[in-house]
């Protein structure tokens, strides 16, 4: 297997893991629009997040999925590009 396919194989990976990373991001996005404004400790809702220009109140959890699913889009992008560049798919002219 020559070093062109194996990268693009790795940036292949990393647009199977973008792509559904980026989608689930935007679903919560939309979702968060329709949450409280108003902390409500009954439920966990105790975290302050800003969604297009709102204030809306999420759980701490939904706070540590926001956070792991923002590294997954970075890394993941990351890798897709480093499989572009070195596969020679992307060329900067």
């Amino acid at each position: 297997m020559t070093r062109q396919r194996i990268f693009r194989k790795i940036g292949i990976v990393g647009a199977v893991i973008l792509l559904p990373a980026w989608f689930y991001w935007g679903y919560l996005e939309s979702v968060y629009v329709t949450w409280p404004t108003q902390p409500q400790p009954e439920i966990r809702r105790t975290v302050p997040y800003v969604v297009e220009g709102l204030e809306v109140y999420i759980t701490p959890d939904d706070q540590q999925l926001n956070c792991e699913l923002k590294w997954t889009i970075i890394g993941s992008g990351t890798i897709l590009m480093v499989g572009l560049i070195f596969s020679g798919e992307f060329r900067f002219s």
